[in-house]
């Protein structure tokens, strides 16, 4: 099953509400054998480096 989820920020690091459900909603579908790619906006206010992802978390999720 593949799996795209639209978020209006980076959900990692998961640091506030809406990143931590994000973020667990994500693993929690890559867990179960789906595969898991997150639409996301990198904004100047919430930006993050996705070169900066741990190899952990770009081997479950896919950042768009």
């Amino acid at each position: 099953m593949k799996i795209l989820l639209l978020a209006n920020k980076i959900p990692y690091p998961p640091k506030d509400g809406g990143s931590i459900a994000t973020y667990a909603m994500a693993k929690g579908f890559s867990m179960n054998r789906a595969e898991v790619i997150v639409l996301a906006m990198n904004t100047r206010k919430h930006f993050f480096d996705i070169s900066q992802m741990p190899d952990s978390v770009k081997q479950i999720i896919s950042f768009k």
